[in-house]
Protein backbone atom coordinates (compact mmCIF):
# COMPACT_ATOMS: atom_id res chain seq x y z
CA UNK A 1 0.00 0.00 0.00
CA UNK A 2 1.44 3.76 -1.08
CA UNK A 3 2.05 5.66 1.72
CA UNK A 4 -0.59 8.41 1.60
CA UNK A 5 1.74 11.10 3.54
CA UNK A 6 3.88 11.42 0.53
CA UNK A 7 0.97 12.20 -1.64
CA UNK A 8 -0.89 14.86 0.34
CA UNK A 9 -0.81 17.64 -1.22
CA UNK A 10 -1.63 21.40 0.27
CA UNK A 11 -4.08 22.16 2.62
CA UNK A 12 -7.12 24.80 1.96
CA UNK A 13 -5.35 26.70 4.84
CA UNK A 14 -2.50 27.04 3.56
CA UNK A 15 -3.54 27.91 0.15
CA UNK A 16 -5.41 31.02 1.90
CA UNK A 17 -2.45 31.83 3.64
CA UNK A 18 -0.24 31.85 0.27
CA UNK A 19 -2.96 33.84 -1.71
CA UNK A 20 -2.84 36.53 1.55
CA UNK A 21 1.18 36.16 1.08
CA UNK A 22 0.64 37.25 -2.54
CA UNK A 23 -1.80 39.73 -2.57
CA UNK A 24 0.06 42.07 0.13
CA UNK A 25 2.89 41.57 -2.20
CA UNK A 26 0.97 42.51 -5.03
CA UNK A 27 -0.54 45.37 -2.96
CA UNK A 28 2.90 47.01 -2.26
CA UNK A 29 3.98 46.56 -5.66
CA UNK A 30 0.64 48.30 -7.14
CA UNK A 31 1.29 51.01 -4.36
CA UNK A 32 4.91 51.86 -5.05
CA UNK A 33 4.40 52.28 -8.54
CA UNK A 34 1.55 54.81 -7.73
CA UNK A 35 3.85 56.17 -5.48
CA UNK A 36 6.15 56.44 -8.30
CA UNK A 37 3.59 57.79 -10.96
CA UNK A 38 2.98 60.61 -8.76
CA UNK A 39 6.08 61.53 -7.63
CA UNK A 40 6.83 62.11 -11.49
CA UNK A 41 4.01 63.91 -12.04
CA UNK A 42 4.92 66.22 -9.49
CA UNK A 43 8.84 66.69 -10.99
CA UNK A 44 6.97 67.23 -14.36
CA UNK A 45 4.82 69.87 -12.80
CA UNK A 46 7.92 71.49 -10.61
CA UNK A 47 10.14 71.86 -13.77
CA UNK A 48 7.96 73.66 -15.58
CA UNK A 49 6.51 75.64 -12.95
CA UNK A 50 10.68 76.46 -12.62
CA UNK A 51 11.12 77.50 -16.32
CA UNK A 52 7.92 79.89 -15.94
CA UNK A 53 9.15 81.35 -13.00
CA UNK A 54 12.69 81.49 -14.57
CA UNK A 55 10.63 83.07 -17.73
CA UNK A 56 8.47 85.68 -15.95
CA UNK A 57 11.32 86.96 -13.62
CA UNK A 58 13.93 87.41 -17.25
CA UNK A 59 10.89 89.58 -18.12
CA UNK A 60 10.31 91.82 -15.46
CA UNK A 61 14.18 92.06 -15.61
CA UNK A 62 14.09 93.37 -19.04
CA UNK A 63 10.77 95.02 -20.09
CA UNK A 64 10.63 98.97 -20.08
CA UNK A 65 9.72 101.14 -16.94
CA UNK A 66 9.86 105.39 -16.22
CA UNK A 67 11.29 105.65 -13.32
CA UNK A 68 9.80 108.76 -12.92
CA UNK A 69 6.28 107.41 -13.92
CA UNK A 70 5.80 103.75 -12.38
CA UNK A 71 2.52 103.94 -13.66
CA UNK A 72 3.25 104.14 -16.87
CA UNK A 73 2.39 101.55 -19.79
CA UNK A 74 4.53 100.75 -22.70
CA UNK A 75 3.70 98.60 -25.35
CA UNK A 76 5.19 96.07 -27.03
CA UNK A 77 7.03 97.32 -30.17
CA UNK A 78 6.10 93.73 -32.08
CA UNK A 79 2.56 93.35 -31.19
CA UNK A 80 1.56 96.62 -30.13
CA UNK A 81 -0.17 94.71 -26.94
CA UNK A 82 -0.27 97.00 -23.72
CA UNK A 83 2.72 95.69 -21.10
CA UNK A 84 -0.18 95.25 -18.32
CA UNK A 85 -1.09 92.94 -15.51
CA UNK A 86 -4.14 90.62 -15.92
CA UNK A 87 -5.71 94.06 -14.08
CA UNK A 88 -4.68 95.86 -17.01
CA UNK A 89 -2.19 97.56 -14.34
CA UNK A 90 1.81 98.69 -15.85
CA UNK A 91 4.04 95.57 -15.33
CA UNK A 92 5.97 96.99 -12.66
CA UNK A 93 3.62 99.58 -10.91
CA UNK A 94 4.85 99.95 -7.27
CA UNK A 95 1.56 101.28 -4.89
CA UNK A 96 2.70 100.64 -1.78
CA UNK A 97 4.60 102.35 0.83
CA UNK A 98 8.77 101.92 1.08
CA UNK A 99 9.48 98.54 2.24
CA UNK A 100 6.21 96.15 0.73
CA UNK A 101 5.51 95.14 -1.67
CA UNK A 102 2.67 95.74 -4.65
CA UNK A 103 1.59 92.26 -5.74
CA UNK A 104 0.53 92.00 -9.44
CA UNK A 105 -1.02 88.80 -11.05
CA UNK A 106 -0.74 87.50 -14.57
CA UNK A 107 -3.31 85.33 -16.60
CA UNK A 108 -2.81 81.43 -15.62
CA UNK A 109 -0.74 79.83 -17.89
CA UNK A 110 -1.86 76.36 -19.39
CA UNK A 111 0.42 73.25 -19.65
CA UNK A 112 2.23 74.32 -22.81
CA UNK A 113 3.42 77.24 -21.19
CA UNK A 114 0.88 79.86 -23.13
CA UNK A 115 -0.94 82.31 -21.22
CA UNK A 116 -4.48 81.64 -21.44
CA UNK A 117 -6.62 84.14 -23.32
CA UNK A 118 -9.06 86.45 -21.40
CA UNK A 119 -12.61 84.84 -21.14
CA UNK A 120 -11.45 81.50 -22.12
CA UNK A 121 -11.79 78.10 -19.86
CA UNK A 122 -9.51 78.60 -16.71
CA UNK A 123 -10.80 75.95 -15.19
CA UNK A 124 -8.50 72.97 -15.95
CA UNK A 125 -6.64 71.87 -12.40
CA UNK A 126 -3.34 71.52 -14.83
CA UNK A 127 -2.65 75.04 -14.92
CA UNK A 128 -0.01 77.49 -13.41
CA UNK A 129 -1.08 80.80 -11.27
CA UNK A 130 1.53 83.26 -11.55
CA UNK A 131 1.98 86.48 -8.96
CA UNK A 132 5.12 88.58 -8.49
CA UNK A 133 5.59 91.12 -5.75
CA UNK A 134 7.49 94.67 -6.77
CA UNK A 135 9.34 97.23 -4.83
CA UNK A 136 10.93 100.30 -5.94
CA UNK A 137 14.21 101.78 -4.34
CA UNK A 138 13.47 105.07 -5.08
CA UNK A 139 16.64 107.50 -6.18
CA UNK A 140 18.01 107.12 -2.42
CA UNK A 141 17.00 103.49 -1.98
CA UNK A 142 13.97 101.96 0.63
CA UNK A 143 13.50 102.25 3.69
CA UNK A 144 12.46 98.90 5.46
CA UNK A 145 8.97 98.13 7.47
CA UNK A 146 9.00 95.60 10.12
CA UNK A 147 7.38 92.79 9.49
CA UNK A 148 5.50 92.62 12.61
CA UNK A 149 7.21 89.83 14.10
CA UNK A 150 5.86 87.07 11.52
CA UNK A 151 7.47 84.03 10.86
CA UNK A 152 4.79 82.76 8.43
CA UNK A 153 6.41 82.32 4.59
CA UNK A 154 2.77 83.69 3.31
CA UNK A 155 2.22 86.53 5.81
CA UNK A 156 6.28 87.93 5.16
CA UNK A 157 5.01 87.64 1.78
CA UNK A 158 3.90 91.29 2.08
CA UNK A 159 7.73 92.56 2.45
CA UNK A 160 10.95 92.59 0.11
CA UNK A 161 13.36 89.62 1.17
CA UNK A 162 16.18 91.87 -0.01
CA UNK A 163 15.99 95.76 0.87
CA UNK A 164 16.14 97.76 -3.07
CA UNK A 165 18.90 99.82 -2.50
CA UNK A 166 18.84 103.63 -4.54
CA UNK A 167 17.71 102.89 -8.28
CA UNK A 168 16.82 99.30 -8.34
CA UNK A 169 13.68 97.22 -8.22
CA UNK A 170 13.06 93.81 -5.79
CA UNK A 171 11.13 91.30 -7.73
CA UNK A 172 9.53 87.91 -6.43
CA UNK A 173 7.86 85.64 -8.74
CA UNK A 174 5.71 83.02 -7.43
CA UNK A 175 4.48 80.23 -9.76
CA UNK A 176 1.60 77.81 -8.09
CA UNK A 177 -0.29 74.63 -9.34
CA UNK A 178 -2.77 72.38 -8.23
CA UNK A 179 -1.94 68.56 -8.06
CA UNK A 180 -5.43 66.70 -9.55
CA UNK A 181 -6.41 64.73 -6.55
CA UNK A 182 -4.85 66.80 -4.13
CA UNK A 183 -6.72 68.02 -0.74
CA UNK A 184 -8.32 71.15 -1.74
CA UNK A 185 -8.17 74.98 0.32
CA UNK A 186 -11.13 76.66 1.35
CA UNK A 187 -11.65 80.41 1.16
CA UNK A 188 -14.81 81.73 3.41
CA UNK A 189 -15.53 77.84 3.85
CA UNK A 190 -15.83 77.44 0.28
CA UNK A 191 -13.33 75.05 -1.86
CA UNK A 192 -11.50 76.46 -4.15
CA UNK A 193 -11.67 74.01 -6.64
CA UNK A 194 -9.95 74.92 -9.93
CA UNK A 195 -7.47 77.38 -10.87
CA UNK A 196 -10.22 80.26 -11.65
CA UNK A 197 -11.64 80.05 -8.62
CA UNK A 198 -7.46 80.59 -7.32
CA UNK A 199 -7.01 82.98 -9.89
CA UNK A 200 -9.79 84.92 -8.41
CA UNK A 201 -9.69 84.56 -5.06
CA UNK A 202 -6.10 85.79 -4.77
CA UNK A 203 -6.85 88.84 -7.26
CA UNK A 204 -8.82 90.22 -4.60
CA UNK A 205 -7.07 89.13 -1.33
CA UNK A 206 -3.26 88.77 -1.93
CA UNK A 207 -1.30 89.64 -0.06
CA UNK A 208 -3.27 90.45 2.72
CA UNK A 209 -4.13 86.64 2.83
CA UNK A 210 -1.57 85.13 0.91
CA UNK A 211 -2.48 81.90 2.16
CA UNK A 212 -5.02 81.26 -0.27
CA UNK A 213 -2.66 80.70 -3.07
CA UNK A 214 -2.04 77.50 -4.59
CA UNK A 215 0.58 75.11 -1.50
CA UNK A 216 2.57 74.22 -4.54
CA UNK A 217 4.69 76.73 -5.39
CA UNK A 218 8.31 78.04 -6.83
CA UNK A 219 9.32 81.20 -5.61
CA UNK A 220 12.31 83.10 -7.34
CA UNK A 221 13.76 86.76 -5.73
CA UNK A 222 16.32 89.17 -7.55
CA UNK A 223 17.27 92.89 -7.74
CA UNK A 224 16.86 94.89 -11.16
CA UNK A 225 19.13 97.30 -11.39
CA UNK A 226 17.93 100.75 -13.70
Amino acid sequence: MADLKSKSGFTLIEVMIAMAVLMIGMLALISLQMAGIRQLAQAKQRTAATQLATQTLEYLKTVPVDPNDRSRIFTDAVTGANLVDAAGVALLDDTSTDGKLTWHLLRPYGEDGIPMAAGSNWTSQSLYLVAYGVDWGGANGNHFVSAGGETNELLLAQYPEILPGANQIYLEVWVGWIEPGARLQTYEGAELRNALEYFNVVGDTFPNNPAVFTRRKIALKTLRQL
